[in-house]
């Protein structure tokens, strides 16, 4: 009798364990959502684009996800030039992922953005960087602080496609800091195609990188 009392003590014990981690988890859950709130990472995204002339645009409101790591998806997205109605860049899916060491501060910081089935228009993304600062020597972009993922992309100019299956990865870009670009893609007549760049961007008097 006192063998079977410990063992059912034991399963008590073992399931007020187990009650207690799954109360924790779901704190932590509701927690980490409150905290997500995508309307704050949309609108730092929007502030950032806008400083160089790009739009956002998103056709359906940004959530939160927490598996496997904290983010904020936008369904449906498309980046325009300024005066343009043709997006340079539109996707299915874009997840904004979010540093747990940010998150827990409550501050607003994303360290990566991947996209899903993105289509790039070569046309206006050159529109976009001759909109860039022209100065002698070599060209200045703004410092981007995330990391970019790409998959099952198109690139297209005037809309007509000329490579498929486009992917795309990238580290932040950081004056000072090593850069690395991967990309991978396949022609229309079947060729695979792939490119790697790794430089240090230099650092610029205005805030921006060379």
């Amino acid at each position: 009798m006192l063998a079977t009392w410990q063992q059912h003590r034991m399963r008590w014990v073992a399931l007020a364990v187990g009650v207690l981690v799954l109360a924790l988890l779901v704190a932590l859950a509701i927690h980490v959502q409150a905290l997500l709130q995508p309307q704050r990472f949309t609108d730092l995204l929007e502030r950032e684009l806008a400083s160089v002339g790009v739009k956002l645009d998103m056709q359906a409101a940004a959530e939160p996800t927490l598996f496997p790591r904290p983010a904020v998806k936008m369904q449906r997205f498309s980046l325009t030039n300024a005066g343009s109605s043709t997006p340079f860049l539109q996707g299915s899916v874009a997840t904004v992922v979010v540093p747990w060491r940010a998150l827990l501060h409550g501050d607003v910081a994303i360290e990566r953005v991947e996209v899903e089935g993105p289509r790039i228009d070569l046309g206006e993304l050159k529109a976009l960087l001759l909109r860039l600062p022209s100065h002698k020597g070599p060209p200045r972009l703004p410092t981007i602080a995330a990391g970019v993922h790409m998959t099952q992309g198109t690139l297209t100019n005037g809309g007509a496609p000329l490579l498929f299956e486009l992917s795309l990865d990238t580290g932040e870009l950081l004056p000072g800091r090593p850069f690395r670009v991967d990309a991978s893609a396949r022609s229309g007549d079947g060729r695979e195609i792939t490119a790697r760049l790794e430089t240090v961007p230099s650092y610029t008097d205005d805030g921006t990188i060379a």
